[in-house]
């Protein structure tokens, strides 16, 4: 064989080795299993059902039966993804208070002066006040919270946390409000307006409207930004 057709073929034997190589090193795409997405769907379809019976039972009353049941699985297949009721619980809790944490950073997107930033929050606020189930599942939490002393010191701590990482809640505050004691008393005073709106909208709506809410929240807003200058 001559030097020239020698060195074409080992030329071509080093290319398929390094195609081959490639190959074997390449990442190969994730491809999600039957198992994992039949997982993923009963979690989902848990925590739909959870929301649902905490909202309507507490959590006291409700049952794992009844969430299995309301989600169409099996008592085993709850325990697959969830070791007892406080854990569905805590996970919905969570799952739903980033929901809203999306929810108002979208709100405020776009509002580039302060005046729009506080409608976008006075509006924020009356939504979730008007928002039963969720208010209702946040007084569940809190109450759940009281009856277990050994949980109560870490969950509280977490809670007013997460709401100080919001930056864009922060941002609407006066400058120089950074204080740690501040805003988690800040936290929990919107809170205790919003609870308190809901809760009496569920007892007595014929009193407490949403044209009331409506009329009484831009006043409450302002206040609660305005009250640590």
């Amino acid at each position: 064989m001559s030097q020239s057709r020698q060195e074409v073929v080992s030329s071509r034997r080093t290319t398929k080795t390094k195609v081959h190589e490639q190959r074997k090193t390449a990442p190969v795409p994730r491809v999600e299993s039957r198992q994992h997405q039949r997982t993923a769907a009963t979690r989902k379809a848990l925590l739909e059902a959870a929301f649902h019976v905490f909202v309507r039972d507490g959590f006291e009353a409700s049952r794992i039966e009844d969430i299995a049941a309301e989600a169409g699985r099996s008592r085993g297949a709850f325990y697959v993804n969830f070791s007892n009721k406080a854990e569905v619980f805590l996970a919905l809790r969570d799952q739903q208070f980033r929901a809203w944490q999306d929810k108002f950073r979208k709100r405020l997107q776009g509002q580039t002066t302060r005046e729009e930033q506080r409608q976008a929050v006075e509006e924020h606020m009356v939504d979730l006040a008007l928002d039963k189930s969720y208010i209702l599942l946040e007084l569940e939490f809190k109450l759940f919270s009281i009856r277990h002393p050994r949980l109560l010191k870490r969950l509280a701590k977490k809670h007013v946390e997460a709401k100080r990482e919001i930056d864009e809640l922060r941002d609407l505050h006066p400058k120089g409000f950074h204080g740690t004691l501040s805003m988690q008393q800040t936290v929990l005073t919107w809170e205790a307006i919003l609870e308190g709106f809901a809760l009496n909208l569920a007892f007595n709506p014929d009193v407490m409207t949403r044209e009331y809410i409506e009329s009484c929240m831009p006043q409450l807003a302002r206040w609660v930004l305005d009250s640590n200058r």
